[in-house]
Order: C-alpha cells, then structure tokens, then sequence
C-alpha cells in the first residue's frame, strides 16, 4: 500500500515537473510573428512541383515562389504587402498570410536596416496596382519580387537589390513547357533573359540575412 502510495506521489510530482517545463519553454519560444520587424521579407517555400521554382532555383537557393513585405500599423498589428495573383498589391492579415502559407515562410531582414521605414511606405504607394501574370518590370502592374524591387531603395537613391536575366529554363538550359504555353497563350514569346526578379534570386541576396526558417530547412 505504501508503495503505491509511494509510486502516486512520485508520479503526481514528475506530471507537474514536466508540465511547469513546458510553461517555461512556451514562454521562452516567442511566436513567428512577435520576431517580425517592419520591413522583413516573408518568403514563401513552394509545395511540391511548381513552374516558377523550377526555372529560378539553382547553387542551393530557397525554393521560394512569393514574397512579402512585413509591415506593422500604428497600433502594432502585423501585415503584409503583398502582390497577388487576380487580386493585385494588397495588405494581407499576417494570420491570413500564414494561414495560406502555412509552415513554409522564411523570414530574412535587411543587413543594413538604415531607411526600412521608408521603404515600406514605398511599398504601401503600390497597393491597388494589378498583377503583372507576364513577369515583365513595369511599375502599372506589379508582381511579388519586382514590388520588393520597386520598394527597396536607400536614401541615396540606390536600389538594395539587383535585376537578373529571366529565366525560364530548365536545368539543362531549355526553356520549360509550361512557359512556353503560358506566353504563347497570351500571344507573345517567353521574355527569357529580360531584366527581372524572382524570389528565389532575391532570397540569395547578400543584402538579407535569416531571421527565421521552418523546421528541416537550411539557410
């Protein structure tokens, strides 16, 4: 009897220990969204087979198919700016934003933060713009990476972020199936080597250092 008494009063005291651990290590791992600053880039990790992964994404680079811009109100509360297909450059809910996202957002800030504020509100002029579906830089209509582009400027003038050549290509240097119809369907030749952006590209840049990446993946 004393014994399993004994053994009771062990276990009760093991089930609060762990249970007063969890508590501190809850209270020690702050949110995703309380380690977002204003002006962070959320990237977002493609899911499974995606067109404009396997045209940009090469030597390593995040697999990343979107990105926002994070951005805090007066009150505090966390959205982000964003260029979305059918609906435009809009301000996302940041619940909405992972929501969508789900466990796949990267998070990466500027090494040089000096005029982030400025940036962002370059961002928000943006907001009600159409979507550029044809990828090509034109400030009227505006896709995820070329709104960072347009956005992120020092006060000097200087643009944080360089063009590339687009890519459409495989990795062996032929241009995809799937643009090859997708321009074609629109009348017009795939733009390959055009000046452009893309967020695989943009999360490579030295400009940016990681803040946050989801379990199982590597800077």
């Amino acid at each position: 009897m004393m014994k399993n008494r004994l053994k009771s009063w062990r276990g009760g005291v093991v089930t609060i220990a762990l249970a007063m651990l969890a508590v501190v290590v809850s209270a020690a791992a702050p949110s995703l969204q309380c380690v977002i600053e204003e002006g962070d880039l959320l990237f977002v990790l493609a899911a499974g087979n995606d067109p404009i992964v396997a045209a940009t994404v090469r030597d390593g680079r995040l697999n990343a198919n979107h990105v926002g811009i994070a951005h805090r109100d007066d009150d505090g509360r966390l959205a982000v700016v964003e260029a979305r297909p059918a609906r435009g450059v809009v301000i996302t809910p940041v619940d909405s934003f992972m929501a969508r996202a789900r466990d796949r957002v990267v998070v990466k800030r500027l090494v040089d933060t000096c005029g982030v504020a400025a940036m962002v509100s370059r961002a928000m002029t943006y907001v009600g713009r159409p979507y550029d579906d044809l990828f090509m830089l034109d400030e009227q209509e505006v896709y995820c990476s070329e709104l960072v582009w347009l956005s992120y400027v020092r006060p000097d003038g200087r643009r944080v972020f360089d063009l590339v050549p687009m890519s459409f290509h495989d990795v062996e240097g032929n241009i995809l199936d799937f643009w090859t119809k997708y321009y074609a369907s629109r009348g017009i030749r795939v733009p390959a080597g055009a000046p452009g952006t893309n967020p695989s590209q943009l999360s490579a840049s030295t400009q940016l250092t990681t803040v946050f990446l989801p379990s199982g993946h590597h800077p």
